[in-house]
Order: C-alpha cells, then sequence, then structure tokens
C-alpha cells in the first residue's frame, strides 16, 4: 500500500520530485518482494505492478514535458 500510496503523491505533485518517484519504486519492490517470499500472508501483487508503471509513466511524460536545461552558447551577451 506505500507503493501505491507514494505513487498517487507522485502524480500530485506531477512527477517533479525524482525522490518520491524512487521511493514509490522502492516500496513496490520490496512489496514485489515479500509477496514472492510470503504469498499466504501477503497480496496486493496488481498493486505494486500498478505503482511500478504509474511511476514510470509520471517519469517518462515529466522527461517528455520539461525543456533540458541548456548552458549559454560563447559570445552571446543576455539581456542588460
Amino acid at each position: 500500500m506505500a507503493a501505491i500510496i507514494t505513487a498517487l503523491f507522485s502524480l500530485l505533485l506531477q512527477g517533479g520530485l525524482v525522490p518520491v518517484n524512487l521511493a514509490a519504486a522502492v516500496f513496490a519492490l520490496l512489496g514485489l518482494r515479500q509477496i514472492r517470499h510470503a504469498p499466504e500472508r501477503y497480496m496486493g501483487r496488481a498493486f505494486c505492478w500498478i505503482a511500478i508503471a504509474l511511476v514510470l509513466t509520471l517519469a517518462t511524460l515529466t522527461v517528455m514535458v520539461e525543456p533540458l536545461p541548456q548552458a549559454p552558447a560563447d559570445g552571446v551577451m543576455g539581456p542588460e
């Protein structure tokens, strides 16, 4: 549940904070690991995969929408 909540929080922030995205992915991977080790005790595999998909989608859209910072060209003066 921590993975899906963190992924939804990241969605509210529009994917702008990379550490929140990474935390959601880590929580999802930890959840998948717990489910694999004790499937009779834990459930929610679909939520883990949904959280991972949401984080990857947010990361991809953030990279596509936000422009990359560029260094100023040599010899070009900025506005005075």
